[in-house]
């Protein structure tokens, strides 16, 4: 398991220790303050962990793992419903994707946009952060595409500290009679709208325990 595996590992139970109630955010990097608030390494973790965690009420800290790296914990004050609470929008560069990604980017959630139209996604994500005041991150997924969908997760978990809430929205739509459906557009259509929600879902729940739901509607 590399570095960027440990951490990803990691992060989500830096976040469940520092905030049980979830309302917090964790973000991952390599290198950071050598004067971090806590180092911990092998059987120090537990104990001087745990009880730096519990006893400490800063907004914002910085702990430094032993081999790993450094994880910035950042306790969400903010009381809208969804606030600390890290969701991923497949499909959100427009149509219904986007304006769920809207919904919750409004309720205080910190949202992942993902879509094959990555310029799109950076855009829409630029503005729900200016227009609502909180995090978002543009990624670029083929959901169809097991290694794309598993680094979205990656850079999910490493970005933000965990999943708590995965929209499956991406999907498309090719109609028409026996002879007018090629065997091209059924395979594709069966690799996005169904495929990709066994992908996203297998991967989602390997990482963090999340609550996925399956709309469809979102289109490339």
């Amino acid at each position: 398991m590399n570095q960027l595996q440990l951490a990803e590992q990691m992060a989500p139970a830096i976040r469940m220790i520092y905030a049980p109630d979830g309302r917090a955010v964790v973000s991952y990097s390599k290198e950071g303050d050598e004067d971090a608030s806590l180092y911990t390494c092998e059987s120090r973790w537990k104990e001087d962990f745990t009880a730096f965690c519990n006893g400490n009420t800063a907004d914002k800290e910085t702990v430094q793992v032993d081999g790993i790296g450094y994880f910035t914990v950042k306790r969400e004050k903010n009381s809208e419903a969804l606030s600390g609470k890290i969701a991923v929008v497949t499909g959100s560069a427009q149509g219904f994707g986007a304006h769920i990604a809207q919904y919750l980017c409004s309720m205080g959630a910190r949202v992942v946009l993902a879509d094959m139209n990555y310029d799109g996604v950076c855009a829409r994500a630029a503005d729900l952060s200016k227009t609502y005041g909180v995090a978002t991150l543009p990624v670029l997924v083929n959901v169809s595409n097991e290694d794309s969908v598993r680094e979205m997760i990656q850079k999910t978990v490493l970005s933000f500290g965990g999943l708590d809430i995965f929209i499956n929205n991406a999907g498309i739509v090719r109609a028409g009679s026996l002879e007018e459906m090629t065997k091209e557009n059924f395979e594709l259509v069966t690799s996005v709208d169904y495929t990709a929600y066994f992908l996203c879902v297998k991967y989602a729940h390997e990482d963090t325990a999340c609550m996925c739901a399956g709309l469809y509607g979102g289109h490339y």
